[in-house]
């Protein structure tokens, strides 16, 4: 029990004490690649989206208009 509280007590003061300068550069760094990723994950479902509506288009117009 009291290595439970000692190891909380350690995580928390981590948590606290004000990183270096390259720490901060590599929490901003995967901070924006993963706000990039999501902007991806966005963009790319959107492509998905639209390209699966064309096929579907496509496919009715070539069935209605018998080619």
């Amino acid at each position: 029990m009291e290595e439970r509280r000692t190891r909380r007590y350690q995580e928390q003061a981590e948590i606290n004490e004000p990183l270096n300068r390259t720490e901060s550069r590599r929490q901003n760094r995967l901070r924006s690649e993963e706000e990039k990723t999501q902007i991806l994950k966005r963009k790319l479902d959107i492509v998905i989206g639209i390209l699966s509506l064309l096929i579907i288009l496509t496919w009715l117009f070539m069935r209605f208009i018998n080619f």
